[in-house]
């Protein structure tokens, strides 16, 4: 990638997003990875891209350190490879395949292979964050890099102004034009999502995907099964998937 950068964000309510992990399963952190899925169909799609049977491998960051562990242990972080299904599909579907897989990778010793020791003891999203693109550095078959780090639960405020939400900023790697990281805070899940012109110039129809992506998710859980396009592969209003 060149030394140019595209920059956008979207956000999402933090409750919306466990509503769709209660009511169809998984975790909060999949349900992430469903709707960023669900976002690159959309930009692929739109772009005259085939998707059908595609999948985008993502880097994905994810926490080592054992429940309970005291703060003295510091933060064992490390990163598994996720192939996020980009093909044409419902909501639930999308988020169905991405569970299965992330719960298969949990199982497996994957996530050891670029493990190492963080020494902070509270929550900072920025080591979690840069690991992203860190290990994308070292790893030269993945598609992009999504950062999920989960924040205060509380409102918080600086110099007696609210914070209404976090947005980060990734860095890019050699070969990875594209990162998305997500900071939720209270209630507003933050997206940012950094691009280089080379392979992604309107990152901001991305961002518009994402809250859409979210959205369709929502709306799978609050239907019973089989309204949401399940039985014909396609999400509602979605476009007959291309041929074979």
């Amino acid at each position: 990638v060149g030394p140019g950068r595209r920059w956008a964000m979207a956000e999402a309510p933090v409750h919306a997003l466990r509503q769709v992990r209660e009511a169809l399963g998984g975790t909060v952190n999949d349900v992430v990875l469903a709707a960023v899925a669900g976002a690159l169909h959309r930009w692929l799609r739109a772009h005259g891209e085939p998707t059908r049977g595609r999948s985008l491998r993502a880097l994905v960051p994810v926490s080592l350190r054992r429940v309970g562990a005291g703060p003295s242990l510091g933060n064992r972080l490390s990163a598994v490879l996720v192939d996020l299904p980009v093909g044409p599909m419902g909501a639930r579907r999308r988020l169905r395949l991405v569970s299965e897989r992330t719960a298969r990778l949990k199982a497996s010793a994957q996530a050891t292979g670029v493990a190492f020791l963080v020494g902070i003891g509270s929550w900072a999203p920025s080591p979690l964050h840069a690991l992203a693109a860190w290990a994308a550095g070292r790893l030269r078959f993945v598609n992009l890099a999504v950062s999920n780090v989960p924040g205060p639960e509380v409102p918080l405020s600086v110099a007696g102004a609210r914070v209404l939400a976090h947005y980060p900023a990734l860095p890019l790697a050699e070969g990875m034009g594209l990162s998305i990281g997500c900071t939720s805070l209270a209630d507003t899940m933050g997206f940012g999502v950094t691009a280089a012109p080379e392979t992604l110039s309107d990152v901001e129809a991305l961002a518009a995907g994402l809250a859409e992506a979210v959205e369709e998710l929502r709306q799978a859980a609050s239907h019973p099964a089989g309204r949401q396009g399940e039985g014909s592969g396609r999400t509602v209003g979605e476009r007959a998937p291309e041929r074979p």
